[in-house]
C-alpha cells in the first residue's frame, strides 16, 4: 500500500472482515459519527472467515492490524464479524495496539432472558455454531431457554452476490432457516450471528412471513460502544465537522464488481487500495 495514502495523524475507526458483512456495522457507527476517518478493511484474501481454522483467522487479524498500524494508529478497532471475535477473544490481540478492541459477539444470553417462548434461533457461519466459548454462553442460561442454532455458509455468499445486484432466490433461503420451524417450540428471536446476515433483512423477512419472528443483530449496540469509546476520546467533538477521508483497503488484488465500487462509494470510501 502506498505510504502517503493514509494520514498518519487522522486517528481513523477500522473495521475488518473478509467480506462486505462488516459494512453492516460500519453504516450503525457512522450514523452515529459521520465525519470520523474510517479504514474499512476487507481481508477479501482470506473469504470467508467462516470456514477457515482458528489459527487461520487469528494470524490473519494479526497480521491486518499490524500492517495497518504501519500507516496510522488507529482509534478504536473494530472486529466487524462473529466467527473472527469468537477467536479474537481468546487472543493476544490486545497487546498488539493501544486503541480500544470492540468483538462482534452474537447476544445469545440478553435474547434468550427476553424470549418470551422460551425458545430462540441463532443463524450463523458453522464455525460460530462450533464456538466453545458461544456454547458456554448458552450452557448459563439453560435453564431459561432453548436454543436452535443453524450454521449456514451459503447465506454469507448470498448476500456478497446481493451486494453485486444479483437476485436472491427466497425459496432457497427459506429452505435454509426451515430447520427453526419444524419443532413443536418455535422460536419468537432469531439472532443473525453473523455481520452478512442483516444484507439479507428483506429476504428472511419474506421467508418467514407465516410467523412472528424478531430478528435481532448487533449494529446498533455496537455502534453505541464505539460512540462510548469515541467521546470518551474527543469529548466535544461536533459531529458539524467536515468529514474525513476514509478508505477501503483489500487484501486480494483482483478487480472488484462494479457494484461492490459502489457501494464503497456511496459511503464514501476511497478506493479500494491494497496490503
Amino acid at each position: 500500500m502506498e505510504e502517503d495514502i493514509i494520514d498518519r495523524m487522522m486517528r481513523p475507526i477500522v473495521l475488518i472482515d473478509s467480506g462486505v458483512g462488516g459494512l453492516t456495522i460500519f453504516d450503525a457507527i457512522y450514523r452515529r459519527i459521520p465525519n470520523a476517518s474510517y479504514v474499512y478493511c476487507m481481508d477479501n484474501a482470506c473469504f470467508p472467515y467462516g470456514n477457515k481454522s482458528s489459527e487461520m483467522i487469528v494470524a490473519r487479524i494479526q497480521y491486518c492490524l499490524k500492517t495497518i498500524q504501519q500507516y496510522t494508529l488507529p482509534a478504536i478497532f473494530v472486529i466487524a464479524c462473529n466467527t473472527a471475535s469468537l477467536d479474537m477473544l481468546r487472543s493476544e490481540i490486545q497487546s498488539l495496539c493501544d486503541c480500544p478492541i470492540i468483538f462482534v459477539i452474537p447476544p445469545i444470553q440478553s435474547v434468550m432472558i427476553e424470549s418470551k417462548h422460551q425458545c430462540v434461533g441463532l443463524l450463523a457461519t458453522p464455525k460460530t455454531i462450533q464456538s466453545t466459548l458461544l456454547d458456554q454462553m448458552i450452557q448459563e442460561q439453560s435453564k431459561l431457554c432453548s436454543v436452535i442454532k443453524i450454521g449456514n455458509l451459503e447465506l454469507v455468499s448470498l448476500a456478497e452476490k446481493k451486494m453485486k445486484k444479483v437476485a436472491i432466490n427466497v425459496d432457497r433461503i427459506q429452505a435454509i432457516i426451515a430447520p427453526f420451524f419444524e419443532q413443536s417450540c418455535k422460536p419468537d428471536q432469531i439472532i443473525l450471528g453473523c455481520t452478512h446476515f442483516p444484507l439479507l433483512q428483506h429476504e428472511l423477512h419474506c421467508a418467514t412471513k407465516l410467523y412472528t419472528i424478531t430478528w435481532v443483530s448487533p449494529e446498533e449496540d455496537i455502534a453505541n460502544q464505539v460512540l462510548a469509546y469515541w467521546e470518551a476520546q474527543y469529548p466535544g467533538h461536533s459531529v458539524k465537522q467536515p468529514p474525513k477521508k476514509s478508505y477501503v483497503i483489500c487484501t486480494k488484488s483482483d478487480r472488484l464488481h462494479p457494484a461492490l465500487l459502489q457501494q464503497f462509494q456511496v459511503r464514501h470510501l476511497d478506493g479500494p487500495y491494497y496490503l
